[in-house]
């Protein structure tokens, strides 16, 4: 079934509570979605796919029409969600930087999606949380959940290009979720967008604790989410979740061979 904000809150309500992590998927391709929607509901597990704007874009085919893209998208998990009611399947919009706005603002109104990330970590901490608060507004208005960002994730998704590191101050965190009310906060803590060797990468996930440590000290726990996990070891994305991490981005895994 497919999920709606609601019941995908609840999903990571759950997880925070049992320690779990729910995979998201970026995807495009039909072949993809069906096979990893049968593989949650082949091990009893809610999941969460994603869809970033150049997924849309190439799935509007030459038009480049992102809402054409979205709409296909997001009908193509819905009719692959409905064939399994024991799993709950979501759709989240990956990354979508500020000039999207309008775009977040339609697949919100047009019920096409779950939950989206608006990715303002570029701008400086006072822009980010004004551009934040605002798709806030509109999402809770849909029951739709809002995922925000602070700190730059080294390597490159789409749009989103990084030749730097810059890790997320906890006091900074906590300013930005008492703010902007985000359902989900991804905090960059050493990872990579791409390929990687999870051995060779400095991860801090002693920062993914201290967040989460201050959020609940404050009575503002959320889950956590950690982006560009692809390269990771599976002892690190447990490494994760025991520190508050709830939902695990890949994308990078799934286009390669």
């Amino acid at each position: 079934m497919f999920l709606s904000g609601t019941q995908l809150k609840e999903v990571f309500l759950k997880a925070k509570k049992q320690r779990f992590g729910i995979i998201a998927s970026n995807v495009v391709f039909d072949s993809q979605i069906r096979a990893i929607i049968q593989g949650y509901n082949s091990v009893g597990s809610d999941g969460l796919l994603q869809m970033s704007s150049g997924a849309c874009k190439y799935a509007a085919g030459e038009s480049q029409d992102m809402q054409a893209g979205a709409k296909l998208i997001s009908a193509m998990i819905k009719t692959f969600a409905a064939q399994f009611p024991k799993s709950g399947i979501g759709l989240h919009i990956d990354h979508a930087t500020p000039n999207y706005f309008d775009f977040i603002v339609f697949c919100i109104e047009n019920n096409l999606v779950t939950s989206v990330m608006i990715d303002a970590s570029k701008e400086n901490l006072a822009e980010n949380i004004r551009i934040t608060k605002e798709v806030v507004e509109v999402a809770h208005k849909h029951g739709i959940l809002v995922e925000g960002e602070i700190g730059h994730i080294k390597g490159t998704e789409d749009e989103i290009v990084s030749d730097t590191e810059l890790y997320t101050h906890p006091d900074e965190a906590l300013e930005f979720v008492q703010k902007t009310n985000v359902d989900l906060f991804a905090a960059s803590v050493g990872t990579n967008h791409g390929v990687s060797k999870g051995e060779n990468i400095v991860l801090r996930l002693d920062l993914v604790k201290d967040i989460d440590d201050l959020l609940i000290k404050h009575n503002l726990e959320r889950g956590l989410v950690l982006h560009g996990a692809s390269g990771l070891t599976d002892e690190q994305q447990r490494e994760a979740i025991k520190n508050g991490v709830v939902k695990i981005n890949k994308d990078t895994h799934y286009q390669m061979d």
